[in-house]
């Protein structure tokens, strides 16, 4: 599978102040690219642009997977973890993973398999109102990896996990990025670090 994404000349206003202007990248498979800067220079409001799931004042975002475009939001190609995307809290996190899957029984396997992985095993049939903030992450990463998307997008992925948490997140993390377009907006230099491009912004 080959897999490009662009980004071109993309900006983003809210009321009179600008956050995002003139931004422009390409990534193919394989290829990661760290959104750094400083609290409030706009990392989440361009991750979220990539995602699709909010519309730039003016520019493009393109997804093409072998050759053909495809939507990046709403479909099966684009994986996420950030704090923009929510969780049914009152469901257990197998409930979660099924609906997130519906009849896909590899992309379940894949997810539940992560989350093993992640330290969740025993976990999987509680609500996730009763999980920690550190174990909520675990599972939104695993969602995430678990999904197989061509595009992925990470929103401060070391976010309330402890060091054993961080250390699993760059492991899967380094295999993972191989087979597809990887973005990271973080404030973490070892997470920067992971990625082998870099938009600063602010």
């Amino acid at each position: 599978m080959s897999v490009q994404f662009q980004v071109e000349n993309i900006s983003k206003r809210f009321g009179q102040k600008k956050v995002i202007e003139g931004i422009s990248f390409s990534l193919r498979d394989g290829q990661t690219l760290s959104i750094t800067g400083s609290n409030g220079s706009g990392k989440s409001t361009l991750l979220r642009l990539c995602s699709g799931l909010l519309r730039p004042d003016s520019g493009n975002t393109m997804l093409f997977v072998d050759g053909d475009r495809v939507p990046v939001a709403g479909g099966k190609h684009t994986a996420a973890a950030a704090p923009f995307l929510r969780w049914y809290s009152q469901l257990t996190a197998i409930e979660n993973i099924e609906l997130i899957h519906g009849d896909d029984p590899y992309l379940k396997r894949r997810t539940i398999e992560y989350c093993e992985r992640f330290g969740l095993k025993d976990e999987l049939g509680k609500m996730l109102s009763a999980y920690s903030s550190g174990m909520v992450q675990r599972f939104a990463l695993s969602a995430a990896f678990g999904s197989c998307p061509s595009l992925l997008l990470l929103d401060e992925p070391g976010a309330f996990l402890d060091e054993e948490g961080k250390s699993l997140f760059k492991e899967i993390f380094a295999e993972e990025s191989a087979q597809r377009v990887s973005i990271i907006a973080t404030n973490d230099s070892d997470e920067s670090l992971l990625c082998e491009k870099e938009v600063r912004l602010g």
